[in-house]
């Protein structure tokens, strides 16, 4: 981001960098990548998964895991 990469580049399964942040439940990269001004709403082309959808999914899994700050 710094030095000028572009925060919409995509993988070969068209992922872009916040769509693989939020696969990995990684919270404070999303929030960086969030106020680095990156698409939340973008989607891939194959199955239109939105990285703001990922993110809610994953941070469910995160929260009511056994181990999670909800089953405590």
């Amino acid at each position: 981001m710094a030095r000028g990469c572009s925060l919409e580049t995509r993988d070969l399964m068209d992922f872009t960098a916040i769509h693989l942040a939020s696969l990995q439940g990684s919270v404070e990269i999303v929030k960086t990548l969030v106020k680095a001004g990156c698409n939340v709403d973008c989607e891939t082309k194959v199955r239109g998964y939105r990285a703001d959808e990922i993110t809610k999914r994953k941070l469910s899994e995160i929260l009511y895991e056994p181990s999670g700050p909800w089953n405590r």
